[in-house]
């Protein structure tokens, strides 16, 4: 249970940081696009599709974001 409190303080930390200074880190910014195989003929871009790869921490922040907007 003493690991699972540190992480929620530090998140909540960092969350009261990012709200206080209305800027997000640079790395949950940036996400990794992977294209993905669908069907058909490899050599055709149209036969892929994107996928977005991003930070837990940013997928974690959505939410919570969303949250305290539908709050305010």
């Amino acid at each position: 249970m003493a690991v699972i409190s540190h992480f929620i303080d530090s998140f909540s930390f960092i969350f009261s940081k990012i709200f206080q200074e209305s800027v997000v880190p640079e790395d949950w910014r940036n996400a990794n696009v992977t294209p993905i195989f669908k069907k058909g003929q490899r050599s055709l871009a149209s036969n892929y599709r994107p996928v977005s790869l991003t930070s837990v921490c940013s997928k974690s922040w959505n939410p919570s974001l969303e949250t305290v907007l539908l709050i305010i």
